[in-house]
C-alpha cells in the first residue's frame, strides 16, 4: 500500500476516534448512589431509581435538565433498587420505586413526591423546603 494510503487511513482514524471521545464525554455523567451521604450536613434530594421501570429513565431525563440547579443547592442521589443500601434506605424512609424524597442536612424527611417530578418543580421542591 503506498505511504498516501496508509496517511489517509489513519487520518480517518483518528477523525473517528476524535468524535467518539466528543460523543463520549457529552454523555451525562451518572448519579451519586454513596446513600451514606445523606445526613451529614448537606441537604439531599434521593430518588428511588429502578431499572425495570421505564419512569425511572424519565425521572433522570428530568433531573439531568436541571441538574447544575440542583446541585447546587443539595446532594442529588440515586438509591437504586438492586443495591442493598437503597434497600436500607427505602424501609427507613418508607419510600417506594419512582420517589423523590428531600432530606434536611440532618436527615429528617422534608417532602417527597411520588412519579415523575418534572425538573421545574424539583427546583421548587428544594426552594419550597430549604
Amino acid at each position: 500500500m503506498k505511504a498516501s494510503a496508509w496517511r489517509n487511513r489513519l487520518i480517518g482514524l483518528a477523525l473517528t476516534a476524535i468524535v467518539l471521545i466528543a460523543l463520549w464525554l457529552m454523555l451525562p455523567q451518572a448519579y451519586d448512589q454513596n446513600l451514606s451521604q445523606i445526613g451529614q450536613g448537606r441537604p439531599a434530594l434521593v430518588f428511588v431509581y429502578d431499572k425495570n421501570l421505564l419512569a425511572s429513565g424519565d425521572q433522570i431525563r428530568q433531573f439531568d435538565r436541571v441538574r447544575p440547579q440542583l446541585e447546587a443547592r443539595v446532594h442529588v442521589l440515586i438509591a437504586d433498587t438492586g443495591r442493598p443500601d437503597a434497600q436500607d434506605f427505602m424501609r427507613s424512609y418508607g419510600a417506594e420505586s419512582i420517589t423523590s424524597v428531600l432530606i434536611s442536612a440532618d436527615g429528617r424527611e422534608l417532602a417527597r413526591h411520588r412519579g415523575v417530578l418534572r425538573g421545574e418543580d424539583a427546583l421548587a421542591l428544594v426552594e419550597q423546603h430549604l
